[in-house]
């Protein structure tokens, strides 16, 4: 249930050069802890992670995630935060206590294909943890609309055409 998702850049900066809130709600730029619980799904074109929130070391909840994902796990496997040829970034901001579960869905992808993503945890002062490890996940098929045709079904509609739209 973390809030606002978007993807930026890997020279994308956050906060300003003096942002008491951020500071004091986010923490300074502390090494963050990893992730060590993340679960990975695939459902139609998108992949679906979970993991618990983390802090850094001085207990702070980290502000976001960033998802390296793409289909060539050599690629995933050598990305940084800062430097990520052959994949694709995704930040996820998160706006919960430590200790609450995440979720995060990278969507708009093919289907029934093959990627590989690993998620590195940062703090607002842009200080990033090590990496999960590479996770392995396939998207799922597309389904087909479904059409019926009801014709005298209800009272008062002879001949009507009803379509319904399934995933």
């Amino acid at each position: 249930m973390g809030a606002n998702t978007s993807k930026i850049s890997s020279t994308y900066k956050i906060g300003g050069l003096l942002d008491a809130y951020g500071a004091i709600t986010y923490g300074d730029g502390v090494t963050p802890e990893p992730i060590t619980d993340i679960k990975a799904s695939g459902q139609g074109n998108s992949i679906n992670l979970s993991w618990t929130q983390t802090a850094d070391s001085k207990g702070m909840p980290v502000y976001g995630a960033l998802v390296i994902y793409g289909k060539d796990r050599q690629a995933v496997e050598t990305a940084t935060a800062q430097s990520h040829p052959g994949c694709e970034l995704y930040a996820h901001e998160i706006d919960m206590p430590v200790g609450e579960t995440v979720n995060c869905s990278v969507t708009g992808l093919e289907f029934s294909a093959q990627y590989y993503c690993k998620v590195i945890n940062y703090t607002y002062g842009m200080a990033y943890s090590s990496p999960t490890e590479v996770l392995d996940v396939s998207t799922t098929e597309n389904h087909a609309p479904q059409m019926q045709l009801m014709l005298g079904e209800q009272p008062f509609a002879e001949n009507v055409i009803s379509l319904y739209a399934y995933e």
